[in-house]
Formats: C-alpha cells, structure tokens, sequence
C-alpha cells in the first residue's frame, strides 16, 4: 500500500508493506525518514492520510486499524533539522479477515474499515488525541456504526459532504453518514445503489466518486 502526504519540497511518500512495515520517505530528500511497524507485525493492505490532521490508518491482515500521528517538518535546501515521526495513537477493532480498504474524512476525525468479512465498520475518532498524553495509544476501540454488505468490500471512500461510497464485488453504493452536532456518528442512510456500474473496476470508481465530491 502507499499514500502520498504534503506538497512541494516538503512531499513525502509513505509505504506499508507485507512484512508489517509503514515507512516514510521524503522526496526532496531521496531518503527514507523514519519507519514503524503494525504491532503484531501483520501485513499491511491499505493505508489512508488525512491531511489536515496528519493522521494515517493502516490496515491488513490483523484484527484492527492501527492509527498513527504523522509529524512531517519542513525541508529548506535540500535538507532538514528535524525528522518525520510516525506515533501510534489508537487502534480500531475490525470484523475479521483481511481488512481491503479503509478510508478518512478530510479532519481524520471519521474512519471507515472494510474487506473479506463483508462488512462497512464506521468509528468517530476523537480529534483531541495527542502523542503527549501516556495513556495512548489507546487499544481495542469498536465501531461506532456497522453493517453488512453483500460481497467483499474492496473500495471505501468518504467526501466532505458527509457521503460514504462503497465498492463491493457486485454494486457501487453511497450512504450519507449522519452526524450530531458533537460530530459523532447518528446514522447511516442509503444514498444511492448502481448495480449497473458492476462491469467496472469498483476501485476506479470510487476514485470518481472520490474526486466528484
């Protein structure tokens, strides 16, 4: 799995591999930055960023998402004083099996898990966490909303707009992800379902979908 996280001089290019590895290379510099590795040491499938947040979910073969605090400094003329950091913060609890795609809201404060276990696991992330506090990461944390999809689930995207795009082996659909004023999940409702769109790679689509929004 691989993500992309900053611009410019300051762009970095962050891998996660089969042997439990998700490290951090900058582009400016040509080299890697830092590394970390999923606490059981399972492979890793998926990867989201968040970029206003600088938070990044990692997914794969264990039974949870692993959230990490992503620091990236600035790179000034080819080089820089500081290092990027990847912190563990929380992890998520997921339904078994291997866990195909996940995905965050823009403000990482929403995370959306699927995969071979044929369910949509939805969690309200607290966007207070901090790498100062001791008691992090926290452990085991259950979805806040779930529910069954009747394939695999190979595609996830979440939109500002508070919608959900999900890709299975048979049909695209959006749900509209209702939210209280606290930001905590309410609900979920069924947007819209096109079995029509199942010739395409559901993966390309959420990437539409994604970019549409």
């Amino acid at each position: 799995a691989i993500v992309c996280a900053g611009e410019g001089s300051d762009a970095r290019v962050i891998s996660g591999s089969f042997g439990g590895w998700v490290r951090v290379y900058s582009i400016a510099l040509g080299a890697e930055e830092c590394v970390a590795r999923m606490s059981d040491g399972e492979a890793v499938h998926c990867m989201a960023f968040a970029e206003k947040a600088s938070r990044l979910a990692v997914g794969g073969t264990g039974s949870h998402i692993s959230l990490f605090d992503v620091h990236l400094p600035e790179v000034k003329k080819g080089s820089t004083v500081d290092h990027a950091r990847l912190q563990a913060l929380m992890t998520f609890e997921t339904a078994g099996g291997l866990t195909v795609s996940v995905s965050l809201d823009a403000d990482g404060c929403l995370l959306a898990a699927g995969g071979e276990a044929r369910v949509v696991q939805l969690w309200t992330v607290p966007w207070h966490l901090t790498t100062s506090a001791k008691k992090y990461p926290v452990k085991g944390a259950a979805p806040t909303v779930q529910f069954r999809t009747s394939s695999t689930v190979h595609a996830l995207a979440l939109a500002a707009s508070g919608h959900l795009a999900v890709g299975t082996n048979e049909t695209v659909e959006v749900y509209l992800v209702e939210r209280g004023a606290d930001g905590s999940i309410v609900g979920v409702v069924t947007f819209l379902t096109s079995p029509t769109l199942t010739q395409h790679s559901p993966s390309r689509l959420i990437l539409t979908l994604t970019l549409t929004q």
